[in-house]
């Protein structure tokens, strides 16, 4: 005979949520964290605390191809914008990006008075977490330059202001965006301009944008004439596809990205321990075949080592620079806007 169970059949045991479920939700509270951290510092720069403050500028617009663009960059955030006299601002058109968050875009700084046959050399500029393509621009002087020496600037916008170059920084690198394809299509783009030449290419970058100019070296498929790396290191452990000049300024006192390496003193610089400077351009110039010691002397506030015999000719330069700290250094004894188109060779004075 069969017993029957006077409290009825036993209820089935509760359903755990898959595992899978839990990872997401935890992801998701460590994303909005993180954008609630962005969002509150939006306007600073994590990366940059050194900064000069100046007057700010008021933009103003004309029409290209049927669009509204600024003529100036806006100095949102009081920096120093340059008199950009002569400078024709643009922007890109929409590049397209495998990305949830749709297309991407970049500003466009040109000399006036372009022919049609007349190809410019390009100097694509990434700029620092938590900035924009304006600021960078306006650090720099690059509007003034681009007028004086004739080339073109190319200043795409990271996603969330900020830029995955390997194992840094802030929210792209946490998404994982694809940053590395969004420059190659930038270059690509450029490069099939009428206005561009293509043996021209250069890749400049500001602290977080200078450690993506190391990552763009490695996985770039367009040659590169020519890089500079300000305040930035490379945490991307690759080497440059091929031999390339490098020119690597940093400032002696920065706690943000140490020049003596070890953990930053920017708490949203999580995680990341830094190369020393000194060590990481000497594994750069080693990747690059070049002789070691490298050869050592002093401009005004810098001291500049500059291996050479490296493949290809070309050449790895490490400015470091006394009383500076995370920085764009532009004064009389060491103006880096001036040594990187010196060293590219598209400074006409």
């Amino acid at each position: 005979m069969f017993s029957v169970d006077p409290n009825g059949p036993a209820a089935p045991p509760p359903r755990r949520p898959p595992v899978w479920v839990g990872a997401a939700v935890a992801t998701g509270v460590v994303l909005l964290v993180l954008i609630g951290v962005w969002v509150y510092s939006a306007g600073s720069d994590p990366l940059g605390t050194d900064r000069a403050v100046g007057p700010s500028t008021t933009a103003t617009t004309t029409t290209i191809e049927g669009r509204s663009l600024p003529t100036a960059p806006p100095a949102t955030t009081g920096r120093p914008a340059g008199d950009g006299s002569g400078a024709v601002f643009t922007t890109c058109r929409d590049i397209a990006q495998k990305f949830p968050l749709g297309p991407r875009t970049c500003t466009i700084v040109s000399p006036s008075g372009l022919s049609g046959t007349e190809r410019l050399p390009v100097v694509v500029l990434l700029h620092g977490a938590n900035t924009t393509p304006a600021d960078v621009i306006a650090t720099g002087g690059w509007a003034a330059a681009v007028s004086r020496d004739r080339f073109i600037v190319a200043a795409p916008q990271g996603l969330f202001s900020s830029w995955n170059a390997g194992d840094c920084c802030l929210l792209a690198h946490s998404a994982q965006i694809d940053d590395a394809g969004f420059v190659d299509q930038v270059i690509g783009q450029l490069v099939a301009r009428p206005d561009v030449d293509p043996a021209r290419v250069y890749l400049v970058g500001e602290s977080n944008g200078g450690m993506m100019v190391y990552r763009s070296l490695c996985t770039t498929e367009h040659p590169i004439a020519g890089a500079a790396s300000v305040e930035g290191t490379s945490v991307s452990n690759c080497p440059p596809r091929a031999p390339v000049p490098l020119l690597h300024v940093h400032g002696r006192d920065d706690v943000t990205i140490p020049y003596r390496g070890g953990p930053s003193a920017v708490p949203l610089v999580v995680g990341a321990n830094f190369v020393p400077v000194e060590q990481s351009l000497a594994q750069f110039a080693s990747g690059e075949g070049c002789a070691e010691p490298p050869a050592q002397s002093t401009t005004g506030s810098a001291t500049i080592r500059v291996w050479s015999g490296c493949r290809g000719g070309v050449e790895v330069r490490l400015a470091s620079v006394a009383g500076v700290g995370h920085s764009w250094p532009r004064s009389p004894a060491y103006d880096t806007t001036a040594e990187i188109l010196r060293f590219f060779g598209l400074a006409h004075a």
